[in-house]
């Protein structure tokens, strides 16, 4: 859905760790940043 620029945003998350993924145009040019953490019960709880 990214590929597609149908989302600019979704996570997944796994019992080991969350990811965020944010894609975005800036000066006609794609950028996509991932972002990582260690997944915690607090967190999981979030998402």
């Amino acid at each position: 859905m990214l590929r597609k620029n149908l989302l600019n945003i979704f996570y997944v998350y796994t019992a080991q760790f969350p990811a965020l993924f944010i894609c975005g145009n800036c000066s006609k040019k794609r950028s996509c940043n991932a972002y990582l953490s260690q997944s915690t019960r607090g967190v999981r709880s979030l998402l």
